[in-house]
């Protein structure tokens, strides 16, 4: 991962870190794991995301002399791809670490 990708993805993890701070414990490293992993995903579908804003949706392919087309670009597959599983993960962090509702709007801005 990049540098700027690594500080963006600790700027997030701190952040969601402080809005799930009075876990015990217990919950904490459990709680903290998936925050990682959803810092990571959010990184990345902010990456793919300018990647596809530059180069579009559909790539270009040529197979051969006579086959040549457009097909969806791999970054946008990616993207939807991430972007599910991210969302699963954060529904599963709130449903398994319920927030108080200043904290769920704090996480809602941010996600």
């Amino acid at each position: 991962m990049k540098r700027k990708q690594m500080s963006r993805k600790e700027e997030i993890l701190s952040t969601m870190k402080e809005i799930y701070g009075e876990l015990s414990p217990e919950e904490r490293i459990i709680c903290f794991g998936m925050l990682e992993e959803a810092a990571f995903l959010k990184v990345t579908l902010e990456g793919l995301r300018a990647e596809i804003e530059a180069d579009g949706c559909t790539d270009e392919y040529k197979n051969g002399a006579n086959q040549f087309g457009r097909k969806v670009s791999a970054s946008l597959q990616s993207y939807n791809q991430t972007l599910k599983n991210y969302y699963v993960l954060m529904e599963k962090i709130t449903k398994m670490f319920p927030l108080g509702a200043t904290e769920k709007m704090e996480l809602l801005e941010m996600i």
